[in-house]
């Protein structure tokens, strides 16, 4: 059956009408799971929300779709936001976490302007929302929260809040992982502009993180391995000569005390990296 037959397109015709008259509603109605979705009732809200904005027979509608959706979504995340103790543990502290979770992976992924500037505005107490939410085996809204910022950035602002992330990593507390893939995303995302040379920046994070776990006295075998992974996949990402990657990792160790130069720096040479056999997933 073809991708855009008028039996796939039902229920994306349906709640895109739905979410044209009612947005509000609509759209929590995808996060909390109600409402029938024929075929797409197993997607994920983000997924589903980009199948129905890229359905050709929806196209007259996307821009008005994408408006409706954009804000109806800062309300629901705002509102969330604002929920009494007594509320959450009505609908279930899990729930609760997971529904945020969704709602900040729509966020991250479609092409949205007042979500993302809504929650920049209020990241500062954002953070510590999301950090009080994170369990062990939930959802991390804090991972969330950190892609929606990383894709959606228009200049340098969150370069800091990217190496932190790195920093904090170091740390190798419970997701710490999420951590430092957050921080290499959102250094990686930081637009250009031209700049000749935008490895520089991740190179940094990773060696913030590297120096910190010395200092911390966190290193161990999995952050290494963390660190060269990530270093394997920066040179996928930015193909260079190898006489190159050595400077920018020598140069990017200057300063750093001689220890951990000489043991985290022969992590980053592209000949150590080749040898990796460690799998890899760094999320969008």
């Amino acid at each position: 059956m073809s991708i855009d037959s008028p039996q796939r397109d039902d229920a994306f015709s349906l709640w895109a009408d739905a979410l044209l008259s009612d947005p509000l509603t609509s759209l929590s109605s995808i996060l909390d799971g109600r409402g029938s979705r024929g075929a797409q009732h197993l997607a994920a809200p983000d997924d589903f929300l980009a199948d129905l904005l890229a359905r050709r027979p929806l196209k007259d509608r996307r821009t008005a779709l994408t408006a409706v959706i954009d804000g109806a979504l800062a309300e629901w995340l705002d509102d969330r936001a604002h929920w009494s103790p007594s509320r959450v543990r009505e609908l279930g502290r899990r729930a609760y976490v997971g529904q945020f979770c969704d709602a900040l992976a729509v966020a991250a992924r479609l092409p949205l302007t007042k979500t993302p500037e809504c929650l920049v505005e209020n990241a500062g107490w954002l953070d510590d929302l999301f950090r009080d939410l994170r369990q062990p085996d939930d959802a991390d809204p804090v991972r969330q929260f950190n892609l929606v910022l990383a894709h959606h950035q228009s200049d340098g602002r969150l370069k800091s809040r990217w190496f932190e992330a790195c920093e904090e990593a170091a740390r190798a507390h419970l997701h710490w992982r999420n951590d430092l893939g957050a921080g290499m995303i959102g250094l990686r995302k930081i637009p250009a502009k031209g700049e000749p040379k935008p490895e520089r920046l991740p190179v940094r994070g990773l060696v913030r993180f590297a120096d910190a776990s010395a200092r911390l006295r966190t290193d161990s075998t999995e952050l290494r391995a963390a660190f060269q992974r990530h270093a394997l996949v920066l040179t996928e990402l930015y193909p260079r000569h190898d006489s190159h990657w050595k400077h920018v990792w020598t140069h990017a160790f200057h300063g750093v005390q001689d220890a951990v130069r000489e043991e985290w720096l022969a992590e980053a040479l592209p000949g150590r990296k080749r040898r990796s056999t460690t799998g890899m997933d760094f999320g969008r």
